[in-house]
Parts: C-alpha cells; sequence; structure tokens
C-alpha cells in the first residue's frame, strides 16, 4: 500500500497555508501528524491533489489557558499535550488522553487532527462534545467558531469547509466531577464503546462515542438506568465486525452508569495509566508554547514556489541517520520507511501493515519513537532519525539487543527492530521505568512468535544496563 502522487507544500505561515486551501479547496487537505491522514493515503481512501504541510508554523504550537477553556493548537501533538504540567485541571482530557492510539502514535498525532477526521471512534472528539466545546476555524474569507455539537455531521464528516483549516480547538473546564472509560479489543485501538460523562451541580451529561456516525451527547434526567436504556436505544446501534448492537447498548448502560456514578464523586476520576514517553515540557505558567521537534525552517524554505513541490518532482533531503549527515532526494509521495530501506539501505526498518498498526516500521525521530510508514520522507528533512543499525557498535550488539538475545525475545525477528527502537527510546527517557510503563510501550507492537513473555524478560533485564 503507497500513497498516490500528489503536490506538497510545506506552508512557512498560517497565511501560506490558507493560500493555498483557499486557490484549491476541497483538491487540498492539510497534513500534521498524518496519523490517520498517511494510513488512508497509503490505502488510497483519499486522493488529494495537494498536502498542505502546518507541522512546522510555530503560531500552532501552543497550549493556552484562555476564558475559562485550554485552547490547543493545530501544531500541537498529542504526546504535548499529555506531558503539559498543568493537564490535571483538565480531568477529562487527562484520563482521555492515554487512550488516544498508543505512544508512538502520539508522539506524531496531533490533537486538532483528530478533530478534523472526526472518527465515530475517537476518543479526543467525543471528549470536546462531552465538554461543550468549540473548534476554531480559519480561512482567507473569515475566521468563526463553532460548537463541538455542530461540527460533527456524521462518520469522518464535519462542518469544514473546504477552504477552511482548524486553527486551535477549545476544551472548557469541566466545572465539576468528570470520568471516562472505554472498550477495546486492546488499549491503543479504537474503542467499542467510549462514555466520558460530567456532572455539574446535580446534572449528569453523559457522551458516547463508537455507536452512532459521530460522538453525541445527553444531559441524564430522571431515573439514571431509564434515561441509559433511552440513550442506548435512540444511539440506533448496528451489527459489524467489531461487536453486535446488542452488546453495544449494554456497553452504554454499563459503561455509561459507571462513568456517571465516577463523575458524581469528587474524588471518582478514572484516569489510566499515564504516558510512558513524555513530550519536553515547557514552563509552569498558564500558557505555553511547545517547541515543535522539528527544525525551523531557513530563510525562504516552505514559502511560495520554493516550498511547492510538484507530483513527480524529486526533492533533496537532509537528515542525521545513526549521527551521521546524509542527503538524497524523493518524490514527494514516498515513505520514510521506504526511504529508508531503498534509498539509504537500512534494511533494518522493516514494513509491515502500512496503516501503523504492527510496528515493524518503528525509528526514533528526534528522540521519539514513531511509524515511519506514516511519515513522508519529506518531513523528515532536518531531523535526527535513528534506526535499529543505530543502537549498537563497532559490529558489537548494543545492551538492549543482547538482553534479547540472551532471553530468546525473538524468533523470526520481523517486529524486534521496532520493539528495539521503542524500548530504547524507553529507557533513555526513563532508566527505571517499570513494568506497567514497559507493557503500554509494548502495547504498540504486534508479535507473532514470541507471546510477549520473553520479550518483557529480555527488557527487564535491558533495564538494568547503564547502557541501555
Amino acid at each position: 500500500m503507497k500513497p498516490p502522487v500528489f503536490d506538497y507544500v510545506r506552508a512557512g505561515g498560517i497565511e501560506e497555508a490558507l493560500d493555498v486551501l483557499a486557490r484549491e479547496g476541497g483538491d487540498a487537505r492539510v497534513i500534521a501528524g498524518g496519523q490517520t491522514l498517511m494510513a488512508m493515503l497509503n490505502m488510497r481512501l483519499v486522493r488529494p491533489a495537494t498536502l498542505v504541510d502546518i507541522t512546522r508554523i510555530p503560531a500552532l504550537q501552543h497550549i493556552e489557558e484562555r476564558d475559562g477553556a485550554l485552547v490547543v493548537g493545530a501544531g500541537v501533538r498529542q504526546a504535548d499535550l499529555l506531558a503539559w504540567p498543568g493537564l490535571s485541571a483538565y480531568p477529562l482530557l487527562a484520563a482521555a488522553l492515554p487512550w488516544v492510539g498508543h505512544t508512538q502514535t502520539r508522539n506524531a498525532g496531533t490533537v486538532c487532527g483528530s478533530i478534523a477526521h472526526a472518527d465515530p471512534s475517537a476518543e479526543l472528539p467525543l471528549v470536546l462534545v462531552a465538554l461543550g466545546g468549540e473548534v476554531h476555524l480559519r480561512s482567507r474569507r473569515r475566521a468563526r467558531r463553532v460548537k463541538a455539537d455542530d461540527f460533527f455531521l456524521g462518520t469522518m464528516t464535519t462542518a469544514r469547509d473546504d477552504d477552511e483549516m482548524i486553527e486551535a480547538v477549545a476544551f472548557p473546564k469541566a466545572g465539576g466531577g468528570a470520568a471516562f472509560r472505554e472498550v477495546a479489543r486492546r488499549h491503543g485501538d479504537f474503542a467499542i464503546v467510549a462514555c466520558a460523562a460530567v456532572v455539574r451541580g446535580g446534572k449528569a451529561r453523559l457522551a458516547v462515542g463508537g455507536v452512532a456516525d459521530r460522538p453525541v451527547a445527553r444531559d441524564l434526567d430522571g431515573d439514571l438506568d431509564a434515561a441509559l436504556d433511552a440513550f442506548a436505544w435512540d444511539l440506533e446501534a448496528r451489527d459489524d465486525i467489531h461487536a453486535t448492537a446488542r452488546y453495544r447498548r449494554e456497553l452504554v448502560r454499563r459503561i455509561g452508569r459507571q462513568v456517571v456514578e465516577a463523575a458524581g464523586n469528587e474524588h471518582g476520576i478514572d484516569t489510566p495509566t499515564s504516558p510512558v514517553l513524555s513530550a519536553p515540557r515547557g514552563g509552569e505558567g498558564r500558557s505555553v508554547e511547545i517547541s515543535s521537534p522539528s527544525p525551523p525552517l531557513r530563510a525562504g524554505e516552505g514559502r511560495g514556489e520554493v516550498g511547492r513541490h510538484a507530483r513527480h518532482e524529486r526533492r533533496p533531503i537532509s537528515f542525521s541517520l545513526n549521527g551521521k549527515q546524509i542527503t538524497g532526494d524523493a518524490e514527494p509521495r514516498l515513505l520514510l520507511s521506504d526511504f529508508l530501506r531503498h534509498t539509504l539501505g537500512a534494511t533494518g526498518t522493516h514494513v509491515g501493515c502500512e496503516h501503523g498498526v504492527c510496528g515493524a516500521c518503528t525509528v526514533q525521530i528526534d528522540g521519539r519513537p514513531r511509524r515511519a510508514c506514516l511519515t513522508l520522507a519529506v518531513q523528515a528533512a532536518g531531523c535526527d532519525v535513528r534506526t535499529v543499525e543505530g543502537l549498537g557498535g563497532g559490529g558489537r550488539l548494543g545492551p538492549l539487543q543482547q538482553a534479547f538475545r540472551d532471553h530468546f525475545a525473538l524468533q523470526c525477528g520481523f517486529c524486534t527492530a521496532g520493539i528495539l527502537m521503542s524500548l530504547d527510546a524507553l529507557f533513555r527517557e526513563r532508566p527505571d521505568a517499570g513494568e506497567n510503563e514497559i507493557k503500554e510501550m509494548l502495547a504498540g507492537h504486534l508479535c507473532r512468535c514470541t507471546g510477549y513473555a520473553s520479550i518483557m524478560r529480555a527488557a527487564m533485564a535491558a533495564r538494568e544496563e547503564p547502557d541501555a
């Protein structure tokens, strides 16, 4: 699965991005984290004529408390928000964020990107609806704010016009108790059913995702069981390959009651495991600018025709690979995984599912584990990229690799390179990472051979090595 051909514009500022959207309308798509869009491109579910990359626009890299709400810019990654020191003041958001994908995808995926794609099972749209938040839209014609209840129209369908981009989203404070729970096939997968509750002044508001074609919220009055039963039936659940309609309705009734009761208790916030790899932290004040993990644009780069790259035009790319500066060239649509393997010969990076699920292609970009199959090669320009070839040295295995060998933590080895890159990043960030943190990191990888027990033994042993 490979993306179709497209033009590529790395916008140097908001105005340039809006110019492209005004000119090309529905033929253009905005890309930031790309964790949903790249998977759709790889499967040819979307075929935009132009991608507008807003990743390196400084004005979109902000987390700010304003008018009783948390305003998150379009360039803020999910991992950045999860690591923000003030997040505890927004307990519903803090509870839901660890359930958004896996560490590896949160390191790239953006908060606003999840809102823009409006998957009916996604956690962040659900939280925005539960809190009564709003989406800040901007185009050349106007700037406007749309309430979450009005923004999500259906499955991956929103009220955004073709020439508009999401500039920020605003999550209001709960103003009372809040709680979140979801049921999925495995932690990090899209929810079969997710429920978020807010209780203010004795009144409960419940939002449900994963059942209807968009997240839906309702104020629950009177008898709770009767209100939940009516809500579950009104959602018009249907059978699919993941669950039956009856199962989904029962989940709405059961976990809906759980989150409402938890939200009604001042200490009932259900917060899952904290992130295992934190983003760089900002200041302790009420507003913080999140530094983009990618380098700033050089003078003239990404503006006008300099930043535009036509469909078949090969663009020179330069970045650090395992400590050495390399240069190559690639079409805009070339995936980083393919660029590493076929252009640079770094074949230790393996290619599996090509839609960000299996984890075999995981590499480190600026110190964070990320999916190379969901990253364009042109997006890595100027970054520090590390692959499994960079773990050892002088023809010898690194401590983590040696631990995998000693504890028989691999058989076919296809998934191993990606697992090593994730664990290496974890131990660099948290040398004393506990068993649950290691399991959380490993949840972003699929292995068909070992059953994970030997991988855990190897990881726990490598944790004790000072150079791991």
